[in-house]
């Protein structure tokens, strides 16, 4: 865990740099017109997932790290900076999902965590107030004024003002949803669209068995004709459960919505168990925030079945679930010395 943190730290640190001198950029790591930032990865969706699911983890390892081992001071001055570039990352990434994940399953763990506590009306403000202030910071930063340039006669680049599909920051492509239909409008939320009105079309033709696992691509240009993007057909429709529901049937449509049902009564039952304070129900909290920001995030991004997280993604799922009721370290057995005579 702590390698994987330490990872998403240095992805964290590079993307920083990208966004910082776009200059140095690769044209294999630049998959838009503007910089943004994707790491060691061909896609900053991916790179924002990865950022996503390892915030929690660095949270988890803070709480965690016994204070015999580390400096006090020194683990929350490490554990700070870590988190402050992970952020960064994220928000350089401008992947608006990944961060709208990431806040989304905070306040999901925030509402079992009140409801295992029966303290409902302390934990669920709390949450709300923080993904607010989260949210805030987040929308601060994210600046779209340079993303969008024309050329001039001379050969530089000046800056249009923005037309009504342009893409808009964090905030207000939430609010303004249901004003005007103006979020509509952006070509990245209409693609999603047409692409699960697809899907939909898709598993409606062929409802028990879909078209096939990896057929997506395949049908895509007899059902797809709302969007020129070449990505939804080459790649897939940037939402795991419709593709599965247009792939596999009806089996697919249940996948995502049982697992977040199971693992939401799963993380229920080990946070209520679970003394207060107790390192198994920090761990709970937080790896149920890291699986939750991945499986939210894949309704608009599809990042679980590719590198890393196809590994790193299990692994969590795994921790989450078999965290020892009394820590790591009561799970140390010690060789027993009694003898047995026969």
């Amino acid at each position: 865990l702590r390698l994987l943190v330490l990872l998403a730290v240095a992805e964290g640190s590079l993307g920083i740099i990208q966004i910082s001198w776009p200059e140095i950029l690769t044209p294999g790591l630049r998959s838009d017109s503007f910089p943004r930032a994707c790491g060691t990865f061909t896609n900053p969706n991916q790179y924002a997932g990865w950022m996503a699911a390892t915030l929690p983890a660095l949270i988890l390892l803070t709480m965690a790290s016994g204070k015999k081992r580390f400096p006090r001071i020194r683990l929350y001055s490490l554990s700070i900076l870590g988190a402050v570039t992970i952020i960064a990352g994220l928000i350089a990434s401008q992947s608006r999902g990944a961060l709208s994940a990431l806040l989304f399953a905070l306040l999901n763990m925030g509402v079992v965590f009140g409801c295992t506590r029966r303290r409902m009306f302390l934990y669920i403000p709390l949450t709300l107030i923080l993904v607010a202030l989260f949210a805030g910071v987040a929308t601060t930063v994210w600046s779209y004024r340079n993303m969008y340039k024309s050329i001039r006669a001379d050969g530089g680049s000046a800056a249009r003002p923005l037309d009504p599909n342009a893409r808009r920051s964090f905030f207000p492509a939430l609010l303004s949803l249901g004003i005007e239909g103006r979020a509509l409008a952006d070509p990245t939320v209409h693609d999603r669209l047409a692409a699960a009105s697809a899907c939909l079309q898709m598993w409606k033709d062929h409802p028990w068995l879909g078209v096939g696992p990896g057929n997506y691509t395949r049908f895509a240009p007899k059902y797809l004709h709302e969007t020129r993007d070449p990505v939804f057909f080459n790649t897939g429709a940037h939402s795991l459960p419709f593709q599965w529901l247009a792939e596999l049937g009806v089996i697919g449509g249940l996948i995502w919505p049982t697992t977040f049902g199971l693992m939401l009564v799963t993380l229920y039952q080990r946070l209520r168990r679970a003394p207060p304070g107790s390192q198994a129900a920090r761990a709970a909290f937080c790896l149920g925030w890291s699986f939750f920001a991945v499986w939210i995030h894949n309704l608009v991004d599809v990042t679980v079945v590719y590198h890393p997280l196809k590994y790193v993604f299990p692994f969590l799922t795994a921790l989450a679930v078999a965290w020892p009721p009394d820590g790591v370290e009561s799970t140390v057995i010690h060789p027993s010395t009694n003898v047995v005579n026969d």
